[in-house]
Order: structure tokens, then C-alpha cells, then sequence
């Protein structure tokens, strides 16, 4: 599907080949159309129903991808989420720069979806192997502390 000397071609095989080419802020991703449409509605559903369907087309770089002007770097942790429903996040990241992005793409969390998940269930969002191993203490506090920081999701 890389064969861009034919834009037809790339039209054509778009639905199919469900690969969607996104720059954000001059970093380029390629993800899958069904990772993006995970946790359902959200700013890329919008852009990519626009985009195949009557709407507004897309705003592409030379190479067709997406473009949006958004931070790349931060681009990458909300991929990530969508990718595993898991929200991870570096020390030196605050919070709030986070649910901003998450905020601009209309990204759902997690906690909004499932109301009757019991947000005092320590810890049963975490992947079961990190308990096995011996960063399971530092990694709970990190996430406590920002639990503690992010208390209102």
C-alpha cells in the first residue's frame, strides 16, 4: 500500500488496508484504524469518517500522512493508551499535560466508561506481571502518588 506515484490506488486501498499515516507536530506514526476506534468515539474517529466519507478531507503532509498540530512526543502516550487501555506515564511528565492531549483527541478514560468499577479496588487496573517482579513497590507508589495527583478521573 505504499506505492504513492498512484493516489487512486491509495484511496482505493484505504478502507482495506486499515493503516492510518499520522504526523503529529512532525512526528510520524502508523497505527491501525481499529486502535485509534478502541475506545469509541473520539477526535481520530471524526477525522477519519470526515476524511473516507463527504466531509472534510484530511490536511496531509508530501507523504500522505495526517496531519495534526499537536506535540508529537506527547502524541505517543495516548497512542499507547489506546493501544492497551493502559495509561503510562513518565516521571517527569505532569499530569495535566496528559489529559490535555487526552482531552484534545476527546479520548475516553477508562474510569468514565465503566461507572461501576470501584476506584478503591487497589491497583487492579495494573498489568499482573509487574507484580511478579521487584519494581512492583516503586511502580505502586509512582502510581499512587499520581493517583493522588489525578484524583478526579
Amino acid at each position: 500500500a505504499m506505492r504513492t506515484h498512484s493516489s487512486n490506488f491509495d484511496m482505493k486501498c484505504e478502507n482495506t488496508d486499515q493503516l492510518v499515516k499520522l504526523c503529529v507536530g512532525g512526528v510520524r506514526y502508523i497505527t491501525a484504524r481499529s486502535t485509534l476506534f478502541s475506545k469509541g468515539e473520539n477526535f481520530f474517529t471524526v477525522l477519519l469518517d470526515n476524511d473516507q466519507g463527504n466531509g472534510v478531507p484530511s490536511v496531509r503532509d508530501e507523504e500522505g500522512y495526517i496531519f495534526i498540530d499537536r506535540d508529537g512526543e506527547l502524541f505517543r502516550h495516548v497512542l499507547n493508551y489506546l493501544r492497551t487501555g493502559k495509561l503510562f506515564k513518565p516521571d517527569n511528565l505532569p499530569t495535566a499535560q496528559l489529559e490535555l492531549e487526552l482531552d484534545y483527541y476527546q479520548v475516553k478514560r477508562n474510569q468514565e466508561k465503566n461507572g461501576n468499577i470501584n476506584s478503591n479496588i487497589p491497583d487492579s487496573d495494573l498489568p499482573t506481571t509487574t507484580k511478579a517482579s521487584g519494581d512492583y513497590e516503586a511502580f505502586s507508589k509512582i502510581l499512587d502518588r499520581w493517583r493522588a495527583e489525578a484524583s478526579e478521573w
